[in-house]
């Protein structure tokens, strides 16, 4: 994005970089889970969300990289996974992570839905640590906008 700025007798352009902010979890070890925050999307439409992690190992882990796995399980009804209904896909909801120590890496989460109905729906990942299981939720957000 280029700026303009006009002052008397002349005027610069300044040229910068927007970039989204992009939270980003810390995995230490013993393993803590990545944290998903909220993916937003309109009733017949997609939307994609970056996600940050970076490795922080513990000085008695004896590895400077880690493996992390995640994976769509399903969606949490009363507090029990179940599958996901036909109108929400999630297409690239299965991930395998190679984690530096001290390196951030990104990754996309992606939701598409048809005819959705708009409102919030819990989505249990499960997310594999060096070997220790978690099960995150990650909210997908319907909305129904109309102009």
């Amino acid at each position: 994005m280029t700026i303009q700025a006009a002052y008397f007798g002349g005027s610069v352009n300044i040229t910068m970089l927007l970039a989204p902010l992009v939270p980003i979890s810390v995995i230490s070890y013993p393993s803590t889970p990545i944290q998903l925050h909220d993916l937003y999307t309109n009733e017949n439409g997609s939307s994609s969300q970056t996600f940050g992690v970076v490795f922080d190992p513990s000085a008695s882990f004896q590895s400077s990289s880690i493996t992390v796995t995640l994976s769509a399980l399903g969606m949490l009804q009363n507090g029990t996974v179940v599958a996901l209904p036909s109108w929400l896909g999630l297409p690239n909801s299965n991930h395998t992570l190679s984690l530096t120590a001290e390196q951030p890496f990104y990754f996309v989460m992606t939701a598409t839905g048809i005819d959705a109905h708009p409102g919030t729906y819990e989505i249990a990942i499960q997310e594999i640590i060096a070997g220790s299981q978690f099960m995150v939720v990650m909210n997908v957000v319907w909305f129904c906008l109309r102009l």
